[in-house]
Parts: C-alpha cells; sequence; structure tokens
C-alpha cells in the first residue's frame, strides 16, 4: 500500500480542528503500520460534543510477485486509490479535564 494516511475530513465543532497528518509513504506487502492524524483541541471553546468523520485513505500499488517489492515508490506512483468510510468518533469538553 501506499500513502496511508487516517483523516478527519470534517469536526462539528471549532474547539477541535485539524492540525497535520502523518502517512505511512510505502507500507510493504504483508507488513503493519500505524499512521497519524494530528488535533488541535480548545475544550473552553467547545460548545457540546464535537463529532469527527473519519477516513482511512490508501493507494493499492503494483508488487513483485515473487518478492513482494513494490513496483514503484513515492509521489510517482501508479495504483489504484480507495477512500473509506470509518466510524465517526465523539469527543467530549469532559475529556480534557
Amino acid at each position: 500500500l501506499g500513502n496511508v494516511a487516517f483523516v478527519v475530513a470534517e469536526s462539528s465543532e471549532e474547539g477541535i480542528q485539524p492540525m497535520n497528518a502523518i502517512p505511512i509513504k510505502v507500507l510493504p506487502f504483508g507488513a503493519t503500520g500505524s499512521c497519524w492524524f494530528v488535533m488541535v483541541a480548545n475544550p473552553n471553546r467547545m460548545e457540546g460534543t464535537a463529532i469527527l468523520t473519519c477516513e482511512l485513505r490508501y493507494t493499492v500499488l503494483g508488487v513483485d510477485a515473487t518478492t513482494g517489492a513494490p513496483l514503484s515508490f513515492g509521489h510517482g506512483s501508479t495504483g489504484r486509490t480507495f477512500v473509506e468510510e470509518l466510524q465517526d468518533l465523539e469527543i467530549l469538553p469532559s475529556y480534557f479535564s
């Protein structure tokens, strides 16, 4: 897989906003990894429960059948890109106290 990213597509609350995505550029066949999405929270500005709409985005890359190595790397990689909707996250202001 390439460009694997957890993304918060939307926040219902101004008190919690996206800051930075930390994707996995290349995740080799059979390997596991972690990608991150950093949010900025200001609980004093929250009016209620924040609903975060989340997605997993990734590109399926071609691999060499004998070695499992990707056939292309980096930004020029070709493959089919997928976006999967994940369960929404609910964040309460009380989580920060």
